[in-house]
């Protein structure tokens, strides 16, 4: 079982006013004498998407911001990396192109790295692209209008931080949840996983995740569909399913994952829960 901790951001996070996510993200990773590492392989602008997260930490009171500038497959070898990747708390993958980020670092020692780290409980933080790599299934194509369609959600192989899952962000900002529907449709082993913008899922290791920041995460939990005509119909026609069931978490309560229900604190706080 892994000891790290997930910090799955729907992007759009605010790094200039309140900062809640970021601020959450430094707590639990101890606080401002963490140090944090910033994985802008995603991006083309690294040199703005590393000086905005300078900034937002320095304004929190993190001093130690250590940069992985990776841009090439073979960069991300150098053995500077992993040792970098040896002393920090906490690393972030930023938003860009998700699948820039699984061409260039897949399969690479830095990953392999990242994957002993996490077993001895770093936290991976990713937003917008950098976390949807972190599910395997990744969904990377489909526009919001032809989700509804067969085949024109696309996916490819994550990074499998989290098993048994595919995650989509900017979730109800770019209204998604037809990309989560027909990728749990075609799969329905899997949990959808939307989550909003200024919003993140944060997973321990016992599958219990909770919500911070201003916006929801929705699940979509596809092990009861029925009536699916995915496997009968071709590319671009609509496709149709029932018995999907949707949990919409709001911030501040918690789901476990395993069980795919609330968890019993949230319940004694005496919150209303949102089922369709």
């Amino acid at each position: 079982m892994n000891k790290g901790t997930l910090f799955i951001i729907g992007g759009g996070e605010d790094t200039s006013k309140d900062k809640i996510v970021l601020n959450e993200l430094v707590s639990e990773a101890g606080g401002t004498k963490a140090k944090i590492g910033v994985i802008t392989t995603a991006t083309e602008h690294e040199r703005d998407v590393i000086g905005k997260y300078r900034s937002a930490f320095s304004q929190i009171g993190v001093a130690e911001i250590y940069h992985f500038d990776i841009r090439r497959a073979e960069d991300a070898d150098e053995d500077r990396y992993s040792a970098a990747l040896a002393s920090l708390d906490a690393v972030l993958f930023s938003g860009g192109s998700q699948l820039r980020l699984t061409t260039i670092l897949g399969g690479t020692s830095f990953i392999k790295k990242l994957e002993q780290r996490f077993s001895e409980g770093i936290i991976i933080a990713g937003t917008s692209a950098g976390a949807a790599c972190l599910s395997n299934p990744m969904i990377h194509e489909g526009a919001s209008e032809d989700s509804f369609y067969y085949g024109d959600v696309k996916v490819s192989p994550g990074f499998g931080f989290i098993s048994n899952s595919v995650i989509d962000t900017h979730f109800e900002a770019r209204a998604r949840i037809g990309r989560l529907l027909q990728v749990v449709a075609i799969n329905n082993s899997l949990l959808g996983i939307g989550i909003g913008e200024d919003t993140a899922l944060v997973i321990a290791s016992e599958n219990i995740a909770r919500v911070v920041g201003t916006s929801i995460v929705m699940i979509v939990d596809g092990a009861n569909i029925i009536n699916t005509n995915v496997d009968q119909i071709d590319y671009g026609e609509p496709i149709s399913l029932s018995n999907a069931r949707i949990d919409v978490i709001a911030p501040g309560q918690s789901y476990d994952l395993n069980e795919k229900q609330f968890t019993r604190e949230s319940k004694k706080k005496g919150n209303k829960f949102l089922f369709f």
